[in-house]
């Protein structure tokens, strides 16, 4: 209870965004469907940390570890994050992770993952995994703009 008092008092004091994040995510606001984050964290601290960063308004979908009875890699996580994902455009939904949850969450929801090799994740044997591995945002965002089709 310490440290989640400390973190919601200090939600960005060691962390920082990715190069190149606002703008990749400005971009695709106008491009893909929908933009959801589907984290372990707290809810009240995803969403902290995205008011911090000015940049809640850029997902439509949010929720944390605690929003629902089940938490990633429980496929479930993600299909109650974005009621628009279903089996009918699994093959249009691409996750976007740096860890090892968010990889197998999409391997259970059976969707396609795009694994950042930079970042939270240390153990880069889970890149076989992936769909996709990527050395930065500006890679990410050449998969998406390749992979998911306009709306």
């Amino acid at each position: 209870s310490r440290f989640l008092n400390y973190y919601e008092m200090n939600p960005v004091k060691f962390s920082k965004l990715y190069p190149g994040a606002k703008q990749l995510l400005a971009k695709l606001k106008n491009r893909v469907k929908s933009l959801s984050i589907c984290s372990n964290k707290p809810e009240k601290m995803v969403l902290k940390v995205l008011q911090e960063y000015k940049i809640l308004d850029r997902f439509d979908y949010i929720s944390g570890g605690d929003t629902f009875d089940c938490k990633k890699p429980a496929a479930d996580h993600i299909f109650k994050t974005n009621p628009k994902i279903n089996n009918h455009n699994l093959d249009q939904i691409l996750m976007v992770g740096d860890s090892y949850s968010d990889i197998i969450v999409a391997c259970n929801a059976g969707i396609n993952s795009c694994l950042v090799s930079y970042g939270y994740l240390k153990d880069m044997n889970l890149k076989h995994k992936a769909t996709y591995v990527c050395e930065s945002l500006e890679e990410v965002g050449s998969v998406i703009y390749r992979e998911m089709p306009c709306h």
